[in-house]
């Protein structure tokens, strides 16, 4: 049996000769985990993230929790793939990648949504937590550097936010998914430089505001 890693990687094992009873224990959780996994980045795909987007959903909803969603969006990231070559906008959505993982906590759901996407879960936020994670992943995307060819290659990002703590008998997770893409928009479409776009997201309405309207200030203690 051979499975490709995401990080490139191969692993072949081989069962008992004779027999048909297929890869090892080790192996079939590698295949299993594969399926869950970014083959470029080795972030979650899509699939596997709007799948934990609803199993959360109903969660939250039946104990009364709350969460929040990032929908994280590259900026220029097109220009990169068509001026130095879509190895290295491979190479940067890698390192994004890591830049992120770095930044949230084991607990979120860290997602390749598609393209130069990315969504992210967060379990239990509060509503002013979620704006402060925000500014940092857009501050880590914005630190991710390298040099290729005699060029600094380097982007930022438009950020946007849901937050939400469903009712009991909620059964609509996507509209959070579409509240944070709104607010992202929001931000890209303004003029005055880094800003993060929030959705305080209301099961009923979600309802797009500019983060820069809203307190900041939190320290790092208060996202544990």
């Amino acid at each position: 049996e051979i499975v490709h890693l995401p990080d490139g990687r191969v692993l072949a094992a081989a069962g008992d000769q004779g027999t048909s009873s297929g890869p090892e224990p080790n192996v079939r959780g590698i295949v299993k985990r594969c399926d869950l996994l970014d083959p470029l980045t080795g972030a979650y795909n899509q699939a596997y993230f709007l799948e934990t987007l609803e199993r959360e959903y109903l969660r939250c909803a039946r104990y009364g929790d709350s969460l929040g969603l990032l929908f994280i969006d590259l900026d220029g990231f097109k220009a990169i793939n068509d001026e130095l070559g879509h190895h290295v906008g491979d190479q940067l959505l890698c390192r994004v990648t890591r830049a992120l993982q770095d930044t949230l906590r084991e607990s979120d759901v860290l997602a390749r949504y598609g393209g130069d996407e990315f969504v992210a879960l967060l379990l239990r936020p509060g509503e002013q937590d979620i704006e402060w994670v925000a500014e940092r992943v857009r501050r880590a995307i914005e630190t991710t550097r390298f040099e290729h060819a005699g060029h600094v290659v380097a982007v930022t990002a438009s950020v946007g936010c849901a937050f939400a703590s469903p009712r009991r008998g909620a059964r609509n997770p996507q509209r959070m998914v579409v509240g944070a893409d709104q607010a992202m928009k929001v931000q890209t479409e303004e003029t005055f430089g880094p800003v993060i776009t929030v959705t305080p997201f209301d099961p009923e309405e979600a309802v797009v505001r500019l983060a820069n309207d809203t307190p900041y200030g939190l320290s790092s203690s208060v996202w544990t």
